[in-house]
C-alpha cells in the first residue's frame, strides 16, 4: 500500500476525543484541522495541514553545533512558538490540556523568517473539566502526578512539566530520562522523588533557562509557572 494513503489504524476513542478537541482549536503553531471522513463502518479519518518539516528531535539532531549562535536562535524560536501554543491552549474556556507533548509531537517548518513549530497529535488531550482525566502519556515527559492513578485530573501544570523537559532537550541536546521505565519513574515519583539531571556538559542557552526548565519541572504541580510565564 502507498504510505501517503493508506490510513494509519488509530483506536477510535482515542480518535473521538482528537475530533472533538481540534474542531474548536485555531492557531498558527497548531497543524490545521480541515474536517473529517466519518463511515457507519469503518474508520474516522481525519483531514489535517499538510506541515512541511521534520519533527523537533529529528530537526535539531542534524545540527551538530548546539553552540552555534544562528542555532541558538533556531531553537529559541521553536521553542517560543511551542510556548504561544500552549498559551493559547490553556487559555481556552475550558483550557485545554494537551497531554502528551514531547519532541516527536512537534513538527518544524523550514520558513525563510526562520523556523516555526506546529504541535501534532490531540489524542489525548483533555477539556480542563472536574469529569475528564488525562490517560497514556509518554516516559520522561509525563507529568509524576499522572503515575498516581487518583490525581488525573487534566490540569495544564502538567503540560507545564513536560515543556520543561522539552525546553531541556531542545538547550543541551539530550534526553532527561530516556533510560527510565514507566516502572522505574513511577517508583520513584511514590518515593516523592525524580530522578537527578544531567545539566553537565552545558551550553550558554542550557544557562539562560535553567532556572525556567528547574521550575517547570518541579515534582510539585502547584510549584510549576504558567505557559505564559514560560513564554
Amino acid at each position: 500500500a502507498d504510505p501517503l494513503t493508506e490510513p494509519k489504524a488509530v483506536p477510535s476513542a482515542r480518535m473521538w476525543e482528537e475530533l472533538r478537541i481540534l474542531r474548536h482549536v485555531r492557531h498558527p503553531n497548531i497543524a490545521l484541522f480541515h474536517g473529517a471522513v466519518i463511515e457507519c463502518e469503518g474508520p474516522v479519518l481525519l483531514v489535517m495541514e499538510l506541515v512541511v518539516g521534520a519533527p523537533l528531535d529529528k530537526y535539531f539532531k542534524r545540527h551538530r553545533s548546539w553552540e552555534a549562535q544562528k542555532h541558538e536562535m533556531a531553537r529559541s524560536l521553536v521553542m517560543s512558538g511551542v510556548c504561544c501554543a500552549l498559551v493559547y491552549l490553556h487559555s481556552r474556556k475550558p483550557g485545554v490540556v494537551h497531554g502528551d507533548l514531547k519532541a516527536s509531537n512537534v513538527m518544524v517548518e523550514a520558513l525563510v523568517a526562520g523556523p516555526r513549530a506546529k504541535l501534532l497529535d490531540f489524542g489525548l488531550s483533555r477539556k480542563a473539566t472536574v469529569q475528564a482525566r488525562l490517560d497514556g502519556g509518554t516516559v520522561g515527559y509525563v507529568a509524576p502526578e499522572l503515575y498516581r492513578a487518583e490525581d488525573r485530573a487534566p490540569r495544564p501544570s502538567a503540560d507545564i512539566f513536560s515543556l520543561g523537559v522539552l525546553l531541556f532537550f531542545v538547550s543541551s541536546g539530550r534526553e532527561a530520562w530516556s533510560s527510565y521505565s514507566r516502572e522505574e519513574m513511577a517508583r520513584m515519583v511514590r518515593s516523592n522523588a525524580l530522578p537527578p539531571v544531567a545539566w553537565n556538559p552545558t551550553t550558554s542557552l542550557l544557562e539562560e533557562l535553567k532556572p525556567i526548565i528547574v521550575r517547570s519541572m518541579a515534582l510539585a504541580a502547584a510549584s510549576r509557572p504558567s505557559s505564559q510565564e514560560v513564554h
